[in-house]
């Protein structure tokens, strides 16, 4: 399954949106060591961390915590940095919405559609049940039926949606961490 991340256009109030990152394609199998792992499970936690602190946690050098960082992200193992952020400080809600289409859908167009929703954050590929499964940072219910709406008029094929409110946003992390 691939989850695709959407930049939060809502707090710059900006409609498109070219910048969608995806994790989980089918790509080329990177080379990497212990030290990378470790290093992934340190920005994982905390992406704030210099490499002088990481590198005083892993015993190695500074340099070589910069070039391997440089190193993953060229070969897009890091593929990017993120924020969590208190949605209810700044006046949001974290929703999902569940989506089943009565017959296939262009799901490239789908997803950029999505893509350019303002109040959407990411979408989760799976093996559920839901075709679709959309994540939304909205100020009320209200802003997820207008969206619903659109999508509707644009793809024409909902057969059924549900979606319910996130008690809380955990951090999303890709390394497991002991």
């Amino acid at each position: 399954p691939k989850v695709h991340h959407f930049a939060r256009n809502y707090l710059l109030d900006k409609k498109e949106n070219n910048n969608i990152v995806t994790i989980g394609n089918k790509e080329e199998v990177q080379n990497y060591d212990e030290i990378d792992i470790e290093i992934l499970k340190i920005l994982s936690k905390d992406a704030r961390k210099t490499a002088l602190e990481i590198s005083g946690k892993l015993k190695v050098q500074p340099k070589t915590v910069i070039s391997r960082i440089k190193k993953m992200e060229k070969s897009e193992i890091i593929k990017g940095y993120g924020i969590t952020l208190d949605l209810e400080k700044i006046g949001y809600e974290y929703h999902k919405a569940n989506i089943i289409f009565s017959n296939n859908i262009d799901y490239e167009k789908l997803l950029k559609f999505t893509a350019e929703l303002k109040n959407s954050i990411y979408v989760d590929e799976t093996t559920t049940k839901w075709d679709y499964e959309l994540n939304l940072e909205v100020k009320n219910t209200g802003e997820i039926d207008k969206i619903i709406n659109k999508i509707k008029d644009e793809f024409q094929s909902i057969k059924e949606v549900k979606y319910f409110q996130m008690g809380k946003f955990l951090k999303l992390t890709y390394i497991p961490i002991e």
